[in-house]
């Protein structure tokens, strides 16, 4: 799951961006693409072994910075 993204980035290609960091996307929940959910955004991603459970990305979006978990 991905928490604190900004809803002006609350897209599936802009949340598949910032799951990259950890691994390959695979598949984006419904409730991103149709907008049912706004407080999460649950993502299956591909990693490696051992992969870090605790990540957050610091993502620019309109010059502004917002840190993703």
């Amino acid at each position: 799951m991905c928490w604190g993204i900004p809803l002006h980035a609350w897209d599936v290609d802009n949340i598949s961006k910032i799951a990259v960091a950890v691994g390959e996307v695979v598949e984006v929940d419904d409730d991103v693409e149709e907008l049912l959910r706004l407080d999460r955004a649950r993502v299956l991603i591909k990693t490696p072994p051992k992969p870090s459970i605790q990540h957050k990305v610091a993502v620019s979006i309109n010059r502004e910075v917002f840190t993703i978990h």
